[in-house]
């Protein structure tokens, strides 16, 4: 489920823009749940210029811009607004299934978590490279502390992962 399109394989996605009151405006959606995509695979072309500002819950890859991607390359996008979710739930990419990078990103989050996986900018789930330059978040993030697994103010991982984060920074309450 996407606030503009719920699944892209190899396409565009520029200068969209999905605005709601954050006081009412919600997607909702069960697995891979997203601001703009549901789900995004792509390796050749980067979603650029985008602006999300609305709620966005599911149980699992909930993300402000993109639920769940795969090779993905996103520049000089933004979230304001909550999220909400079991497992994987981050500002921008709840779930990166590896090779993803952002540039110039920022969310402003309040996040909710009931068992694994918060981030404020983007969660990974396999042992592959992932790279983060000239981001930001800000917000918090609240969790089960029974259940807590990682929680991180930029990056989380179930794996390990060759991350590259260069120039960033968290403001994010865990």
């Amino acid at each position: 489920v996407g606030g503009v399109v719920g699944f892209v394989e190899n396409g565009t996605v520029t200068g969209c823009t999905v605005k709601g009151d954050t006081t009412k405006s919600q997607i909702i959606g069960r697995g891979y749940v997203g601001g703009l995509v549901g789900q995004f695979y792509d390796h050749q072309t980067p979603i650029e210029d985008c602006y999300v500002s609305v709620n966005v819950s599911g149980t699992e890859g909930v993300g402000g811009l993109i639920g769940v991607s795969y090779r993905l390359t996103i520049k000089r996008c933004s979230f304001v607004g909550s999220l909400e979710a079991e497992n994987y739930v981050a500002g921008v990419i709840g779930e990166d299934c590896g090779d993803s990078e952002l540039y110039g990103c920022k969310a402003e989050v309040e996040i909710s978590v009931s068992q694994a996986y918060a981030a404020g900018l983007m969660n990974c789930d396999s042992v592959f490279t992932e790279k983060i330059v000239g981001s930001y978040a800000v917000g918090e993030i609240a969790c089960d502390s029974s259940n807590a697994e990682p929680v991180g103010g930029l990056l989380t991982s179930s794996s390990a992962v060759n991350a590259t984060v260069d120039s960033c920074y968290s403001m994010v309450v865990c």
